[in-house]
């Protein structure tokens, strides 16, 4: 919003879901604060304390550029997420405006993981399901009769798509140029048409628009 300063703090939160997205985990939250004042009276005795030694599990660092393959929930799910995030916060700016607030933006880490579990709780379990399978795609998948893959089969592809379609890519002549770079001669743009079309028919609507093409 134009004359108002955005907050730059910034917490770590981790997803964890199925394939078929019938269990959503809840969201794990990483702050910088021991003990946050906005949690009020609740002191360290009162956490749950869980005694458990996992004996069949095992822990694994990923770099950031992995392929969808190792991180599907890059495969639009997490994008999916945050534009549900933006929207509520974007609503929440606005009604503080309307109210006479100076500093619309300040948000404690409470009122934040509200936000998220929100934001975590309306992703779908189509839309989950259908980013797995986006992510897990045949590596090679056949050719058309043009000699163009068919779309949303390969992860780049999908990255592409998802990225317009949530605002990290901004224009489409920029999303037709991705698409151009990794197809080269075998780009057709024909193909493209309906994710296009079904992307500006949601209006900037960062969440309808993710979900109305992982359902193509």
């Amino acid at each position: 919003m134009a004359g108002k300063k955005s907050s730059k703090a910034h917490i770590t939160v981790a997803f964890m879901c199925n394939s078929t997205g019938t269990e959503k985990l809840p969201v794990f939250y990483i702050g910088k604060y021991k003990l946050p004042c906005c949690f009020g009276k609740t002191g360290p005795n009162e956490r749950h304390e869980i005694e458990y030694i996992p004996t069949n599990i095992r822990l694994e660092f990923f770099e950031l550029n992995m392929t969808s393959f190792v991180q599907p929930l890059n495969a639009g799910i997490i994008q999916c997420f945050k534009a549900y995030y933006r929207k509520a916060l974007c609503s929440r700016a606005l009604m503080m405006d309307n109210t006479g607030e100076e500093d619309i933006y300040k948000i404690n880490l409470l009122e934040v993981m509200v936000l998220v579990k929100d934001a975590w709780n309306k992703v779908g379990v189509e839309t989950i399901h259908h980013c797995w399978q986006k992510a897990f795609a045949l590596k090679n998948p056949p050719a058309t009769s043009r000699g163009t893959l068919q779309p949303l089969q390969d992860p780049s592809m999908w990255a592409i798509i998802v990225g317009f379609a949530a605002g990290t890519i901004g224009t489409l002549p920029e999303a037709e140029l991705q698409l151009c770079a990794h197809f080269g001669s075998r780009f057709q743009a024909a193909d493209w048409t309906p994710m296009f079309k079904a992307i500006f028919a949601t209006e900037d609507d960062d969440a309808s628009a993710i979900i109305k093409i992982a359902s193509l």
